[in-house]
């Protein structure tokens, strides 16, 4: 009996091929680190082309031929073309944290009798596990485990080299480690560590020969940076290509400024406050306060085009960057009422088509788009929002951001348990129930996984949607 196969989709592929390479020719003045992927992006999609005889994806795309042309190669050429459209559109390359070398194998990790304190992390598709039995121990994806005498507190943090343990020994102080130290790794001793709220190292607290506390701001390896001095305060690190910046105080200073890792001024304007650093189309923004008012400004002190001259009014929350544009949240005065949140872009635009307000009481947290409706969580709730562009505003309990796989929106729901939803179409389908629910990722355009606790157990569970 002979084998059926499916026609390839090239759906993805038409939707990329016109005239890209041409577009790409002139974009100009990109970063440095920019430019040289986008080179070699078209080299591969020539390189590509070439492998099944044509000189350009454009032929590629409306051949009859393409149907001999193997799946895998047509979705390669598809990611290619995916991945040198967001670099001309947003001038910096896709995040691609959490998603490089993704490891699809499911793990099933034992917990110690009686563990507490439990945390995990998500290093590309291998759970890592901390907590208390008797001593701290710490266990990876294998199933291995090494116990820490004298742990008080030990938590992940993550990098690019790989997670990285932060702990705090009992009348020493705290350390970071790598998650197998060598025997020759220096264990320096800070009086606190910081965290941001991405479980990255942001700074450090520690004592100079003087006797003074002084901050110093680190990067995600755990490095010191900024001047040998430190600073009064530090804090908001960000890392666009190969420079890392933060906003800090110096000594006898009431103002903040930002920083580059040498310790060098960026701003050249000051400001009554500088909240948020935001990497936008591959180039550093503040997110500044100047007489009662919010803007978005580059470090010459310009702002953004299409950004309201006069700014805006209050403080504004949690900027975060989406197809394009910074949306983010803000408080409004509404008239005979509270002030109120709004979902806002840069450009003053309201997310939500007629206006939308929400109660102040509210408090968002974080936020992020999901196909074309925005999600956020709130402060001391596990609840979490889904807010449409048509004003619908819908809440239920997670505690994990959804995803999209496909076409299909997976999304979880705490009832008894944790459930692992997809839903296309209009349909809700159910993959698995958890007893608590830590990461949900997707790995590619048909598959996602699931981090979670399970009869006393870390699972790591693959999905195909």
């Amino acid at each position: 009996m002979s084998e059926h196969h499916t026609s390839p989709d090239h759906s993805r592929l038409e939707s990329f091929a016109p005239h890209m390479l041409d577009i790409a020719a002139r974009a100009l003045d990109l970063p440095p680190h920019v430019e040289a992927r986008k080179q070699t992006l078209v080299e591969e999609v020539l390189t590509l082309c070439k492998k099944h005889g044509f000189s350009h994806p454009n032929e590629l795309a409306i051949s009859p031929d393409n149907v001999k042309i193997p799946l895998s190669d047509l979705e390669l050429l598809a990611d290619l073309m995916s991945e040198l459209e967001h670099i001309i559109k947003h001038r910096e390359l896709p995040n691609r944290e959490g998603k490089e070398d993704v490891d699809d194998r499911e793990y099933t990790i034992e917990l110690p009798k009686d563990a507490e304190g439990v945390h995990i992390l998500d290093d590309h598709g291998r759970p890592v596990v901390s907590g208390f039995s008797e001593d701290g121990f710490i266990i990876d994806h294998t199933g291995e485990m090494q116990i820490i005498e004298d742990a008080e507190q030990i938590v992940w943090a993550a990098s690019k080299k790989g997670p990285k343990l932060v702990i705090k020994i009992w009348e020493v102080g705290w350390q970071i480690r790598d998650l197998h130290p060598s025997s020759k790794e220096e264990k320096k001793v800070y009086d606190f560590v910081v965290l941001s709220p991405r479980y990255k190292i942001d700074h450090a607290f520690f004592t100079h020969e003087k006797g003074e506390l002084k901050v110093h701001p680190m990067n995600t390896e755990g490095e010191v940076i900024g001047r040998s001095e430190g600073y009064e305060g530090a804090r908001s690190l960000l890392t666009i290509g190969e420079h890392t910046y933060f906003v800090a105080t110096e000594e006898k200073s009431s103002r903040t400024h930002v920083y580059d890792e040498q310790g060098r001024q960026v701003n050249k304007e000051n400001y009554d406050g500088i909240d948020y650093l935001i990497s936008f189309e591959g180039k550093l923004v503040l997110s500044v306060k100047k007489k009662d008012r919010s803007f978005f400004v580059y470090p010459d002190g310009t702002l953004l085009e299409d950004e309201p001259k006069h700014g805006f009014e209050g403080c504004v929350r949690i900027p975060k960057v989406f197809d394009g544009k910074i949306y983010f949240f803000i408080q409004v005065n509404q008239p005979s009422r509270q002030e109120l949140w709004t979902l806002l872009d840069h450009t003053g635009e309201n997310f939500v088509e007629d206006g939308g307000y929400f109660d102040s009481n509210l408090n968002p947290t974080d936020m992020r788009k999901v196909g074309e409706d925005m999600y956020f969580f709130t402060a001391h709730s596990n609840f979490l929002h889904r807010l449409s562009q048509n004003g619908e505003h819908r809440f239920w309990k997670a505690l994990v951001f959804p995803i999209l796989v496909g076409n299909k929106c997976i999304i979880t729901e705490a009832l008894e348990g944790v459930g692992v939803f997809g839903i296309a179409d209009g349909r809700r389908h159910c993959y698995g129930i958890f007893d608590e629910m830590y990461f949900l990722q997707a790995i590619d355009h048909h598959r996602f996984y699931v981090i979670a606790k399970e009869r006393e157990k870390i699972v790591k569970r693959v999905f195909t949607v």
